[in-house]
């Protein structure tokens, strides 16, 4: 089934107070968010679809929760073996992140408590591209600790020759929770200037 979405302009959402969006990027992020199924067993039991359970990624990595303490304080007292600092700057594998009947290959993440550090102060841009391993679906993304500006947003492949000539960086809408549309993409920046 195919689904058209209206080609809609970020010109139709604006700021209505003056807004500080960086102009210049420091740090540039593209990340997939996906949707799996993971195998339930005797030690991991469940009762999801298809005997299995549903699970989330990005760049095809599934968080896992550290068992002894949480990464804030693993970062700021310097404890080594609680997470790594490795996450990607993009996704492992790329490939036409919308298309139907992707390979068996994307449909299992790896697992981890894996992150980006970000300089302080630095400016940021994140754009978020939804896929279509399992189901396509519009994904409700919060940043905890900042306000973002939305530059911009579509449907399909986010297209980086493309895509960010049309990008709002005059008066983009301040947000801190971003839909990614449903096989599509959004993007936003902000300052990383919390600590």
């Amino acid at each position: 089934m195919e689904h058209k979405h209206p080609q809609t302009s970020l010109s139709s959402f604006r700021s209505p107070v003056k807004t500080h969006v960086p102009q210049r990027v420091d740090t540039s992020l593209f990340f997939t968010i996906s949707v799996y199924l993971l195998n339930c067993s005797a030690d991991n039991p469940c009762t999801g679809p298809f005997g299995e359970r549903f699970a989330a990624s990005m760049n095809n990595i599934s968080f896992v929760t550290p068992p002894s303490l949480d990464i804030l304080q693993a970062y700021y007292f310097g404890i080594a073996g609680v997470f790594e600092r490795n996450f990607s700057r993009k996704p492992p594998n790329e490939f036409n992140y919308t298309a139907e009947n992707l390979p068996a290959n994307l449909l299992t993440p790896s697992f981890g408590a894996q992150v980006r550090v970000l300089e302080y102060n630095a400016s940021v841009e994140i754009i978020l591209q939804g896929t279509n391993v399992l189901a396509a679906d519009n994904h409700p993304i919060h940043l905890h600790g900042y306000s973002f500006n939305v530059v911009g947003w579509g449907y399909e492949n986010f297209d980086p020759n493309k895509d960010p000539s049309r990008y709002n960086l005059v008066d983009p809408h301040e947000e801190t929770t971003v839909g990614v549309p449903y096989n599509g993409w959004a993007s936003f920046r902000f300052r990383a200037y919390n600590f």
